[in-house]
């Protein structure tokens, strides 16, 4: 898969959701069912990319129709696992809700912030900003690699006023992982 240049696909799901594992371990806030919980939501939240074409990954340049098909994938994962996987169904709203702070899904006006089925809170934050750092530290076809900092920068920025203490939390999850490498 990393010949064909679309591994993240793969990997970034695994990483998202090791960070997501530290923070909620580090905040001691969850006990061990819930982990599993949001591990299995966190893991499996991008499946529904498996139903988009391969070769929609490795294009540099997306057309408005392309955005919308890979910024769908949320439902599409929903789709997949409902009645497969016991997942809540508020796991399943996280699911659906998981891009809610990405910047993609803004400018594209995916996300309806007034639908009642939206999940809010620090779960499908905590997700949604974890996949958001794991996006943007690895190489995509159409952009290299961002640092940590820099991606830290912009949860600061889409998360810290509405989130001020979680985002403190996940800064010293962060600053703690890279002192013990």
């Amino acid at each position: 898969f990393i010949k064909l240049g679309h591994h993240y696909i793969f990997a970034q799901p695994f990483l998202s959701t090791l960070f997501l594992l530290g923070v909620m371990k580090n905040s001691r806030m969850y006990i061990d069912k819930d982990i599993e919980l949001f591990f299995l939501t966190s893991y499996l939240k991008d499946i529904g990319m498996s139903a988009i074409p391969v070769e929609k990954y490795n294009q540099e340049n997306l057309d408005e129709d392309d955005k919308i098909l890979l910024a769908g994938h949320p439902q599409l994962s929903v789709n997949i696992l409902k009645g497969r996987v016991p997942l809540p169904p508020n796991h399943l709203r996280i699911i659906e809700n998981h891009h809610i702070y990405s910047t993609l899904t803004n400018q594209l006006n995916l996300a309806d912030k007034d639908d009642p089925n939206t999940v809010y809170g620090f779960e499908t934050m905590m997700i949604s900003v974890m996949d958001t750092v794991a996006a943007m530290i690895t190489d995509r076809p159409f952009r290299k690699a961002e640092s940590l900092f820099k991606s830290l920068d912009l949860v600061r920025i889409l998360i810290g006023e509405q989130y001020p203490q979680e985002f403190k939390l996940i800064v010293l999850y962060f600053k703690n992982f890279f002192k013990s490498i």
